[in-house]
């Protein structure tokens, strides 16, 4: 009898045992996938916020100081990388930043036809 319960109680101690690395094992595979996620969103979010201050500076080369900070207002509403392609392009084609920023006015919903 007393054989049959140290067993009973080796097999509980196993049981929690696998359990136990079964439970670890799932949650740091969940742990890594979320933190996976959110190093993407984060680096994401970099690159965006370095491609805002490629336009901000080129903007400020061709119009001055004034067209870059207004171009900031604008560009922290852009997520979309194609869009601030998109207003990129502007720059370069637009003569003045008064051109620019109205282009912008117009375009607040992203449709970045010429």
């Amino acid at each position: 009898m007393m054989a049959l319960a140290k067993r009973a109680l080796e097999w509980e101690e196993e049981y929690g045992r696998q359990g136990f690395e079964k439970g670890l094992k799932q949650g740091l595979e969940q742990g890594e996938k979320r933190g996976i996620e959110r190093g993407r969103a984060q680096g994401l979010e970099r690159g965006l916020a370095a491609e805002r201050e490629l336009l901000r500076r080129q903007a400020t080369r061709k119009f001055g100081a004034a067209i870059g900070d207004a171009l900031v207002r604008y560009l922290a509403e852009v997520s979309d990388p194609d869009r601030l392609a998109g207003i990129g392009e502007r720059i370069i084609d637009c003569g003045t930043g008064a051109e620019l920023l109205g282009w912008l006015d117009a375009n607040r919903d992203g449709d970045d036809a010429h």
